[in-house]
């Protein structure tokens, strides 16, 4: 009972504090837990600024040679019984190149650049006459980049695009190796004339010579891509590539090229179409090299490394592309020529989607006309008609 009394005494005391308080206008403030406390939240301007994202990749090349694979004539004969529709469309879109032709020529060569190129070609021809076979030679041996991964083959020529000396012995030899090596400015070449064709090429040899050109450019393709699946590998397991790709490829060594600093929609080097610039960031130090070959749709497969990523300082600027063209301009242009090329060995048919990277002359003229130049690098380039006669190169 007297626990109770105590309690409303306590309730009438409190009950007449506060009416005294309120009876008065004050008014107390109550701290609220160290645990209620908050911070008030940061406006913008509080925030630290943040400059953009930017990336850096390596990267090797390993363009398409369609014409490099041999490919036998029973294979080509069963990929035709296979395909007979695709067959059709593509002869039926290629009739330019087969009817009412100027005079053509088609052609092997070997070349030989510099000192002693004289001597060298002459014994290639003593080689030939002993029984070697043309191709074997031209890929192993000759100084010509093109023709010697297609065993020499220049493909059918027609007046006005190979040396004019070259050309003459060619139309004026019915069919062989030409006698004598020929003298091309600083080289000598070693020639075979394989035939000549005019006016309308009969259906039957249309559809063997499309068919195989069909044949060696998916081959060509797959081993591009298996090329940069494999130096994904080496990527992954940390080798030195430089030494592990002069060690597969002694003959055309692919270079481990580094690119310029760029942001998101920018490409991560001067041919890039957006899809390296885009993979690039999904990429992180982590994880740095690529799951797969970025593939550009004409056969060409890039293996790509994360070199850098990080967010630019507010006040670090971003390097000019102008800049980034001095400081990248002789790995670049060593690649660019390699594509070029590889552009050059594409077959006269359209199985494969063309390339959307920006070509080497295109990309010239835009370095002729610096202005609005990034705007211009970032749009795929034009889609053209199908490749014309192979050169020399």
């Amino acid at each position: 009972m007297l626990g109770f009394m105590r309690s409303v005494t306590r309730l009438v005391l409190l009950v007449l504090i506060s009416s005294a308080i309120v009876a008065c206008g004050g008014a107390t403030v109550v701290d609220p837990p160290p645990a209620a406390r908050r911070s008030p939240p940061p406006t913008p301007a509080s925030r630290t600024p943040r400059g953009p994202e930017v990336a850096r990749v390596e990267y090797v090349v390993f363009p398409i040679r369609p014409r490099e694979p041999r490919v036998e004539p029973e294979e080509v004969r069963a990929w035709m019984r296979t395909h007979a529709d695709i067959l059709e469309a593509e002869v039926a879109s290629a009739r330019e190149h087969f009817e009412d032709l100027p005079p053509h020529v088609r052609l092997r060569v070997l070349v030989a650049d510099g000192e002693g190129g004289r001597e060298r070609a002459e014994s290639w021809l003593r080689r030939l006459r002993a029984g070697e076979r043309f191709e074997d030679l031209a890929r192993a041996e000759s100084d010509d980049w093109g023709s010697g991964a297609r065993g020499g083959d220049l493909g059918w020529t027609p007046r006005g695009v190979l040396d004019t000396a070259l050309e003459d012995a060619a139309f004026a030899h019915e069919s062989g190796v030409l006698p004598e090596p020929l003298a091309l400015d600083h080289r000598f070449v070693v020639a075979e004339v394989l035939g000549h064709r005019q006016g309308d090429v009969p259906l039957d040899r249309r559809r063997f010579e499309v068919a195989t050109q069909i044949v060696q450019w998916e081959r060509a393709s797959d081993r591009a891509r298996d090329d940069a699946a494999w130096a994904l590998e080496r990527m992954r397991a940390g080798d030195d590539l430089e030494v592990a790709l002069a060690e597969r490829f002694p003959r055309d060594t692919p270079a481990l090229e580094r690119g310029p600093l760029f942001t998101r929609g920018e490409p991560a080097f001067p041919y890039d179409s957006g899809a390296v610039s885009e993979m690039a960031f999904t990429l992180t130090a982590t994880r740095p090299v690529a799951d797969a070959p970025v593939d550009y749709g004409n056969g060409t497969a890039f293996a790509v490394r994360l070199v850098e990523r990080r967010r630019l300082r507010p006040d670090e600027p971003l390097p000019p592309i102008d800049a980034q063209r001095a400081q990248e301009g002789a790995a670049t242009s060593d690649v660019m020529d390699r594509l070029q090329r590889a552009m050059e060995l594409e077959p006269i048919i359209g199985y494969r989607q063309r390339p959307r990277h920006i070509t080497v002359r295109r990309l010239r003229e835009l370095q002729a006309r610096r202005p609005r130049r990034l705007e211009r690098l970032r749009r795929p380039a034009a889609r053209s008609g199908p490749a014309g006669v192979r050169s020399t190169r």
